[in-house]
């Protein structure tokens, strides 16, 4: 039996970040994703933190039908790391 340990080079692993609210449940007029902190947008801290993991292969980011907003957040990172997916099933 073959096994993977977290130390072995190859090892890869994935991050999921979940861009697609759209503000509802915590009562905003904006997705809290964006609403800024420090500056700048709360996920471009989570991308930052997530990119500087070298064991990460790539970045999955799920958004909502019709985000205008994330390519502009999204345009200050790496393009080859980041993934970008459509929506699911809205949370109520």
């Amino acid at each position: 039996m073959h096994t993977h340990s977290d130390d072995s080079p190859d090892a890869r692993f994935y991050a999921l970040v979940p861009c697609a609210g759209t503000g509802t449940r915590a009562g905003s007029a904006e997705p809290k994703q964006y609403r800024p902190l420090l500056g700048r947008a709360m996920v471009a801290h989570t991308l930052e933190a997530l990119l500087g993991v070298a064991r990460l292969r790539a970045v999955l980011v799920v958004l909502s039908p019709g985000d205008a907003t994330f390519a502009g957040v999204a345009g200050a990172f790496d393009a080859q790391r980041l993934e970008i997916r459509g929506p699911g099933r809205p949370r109520i």
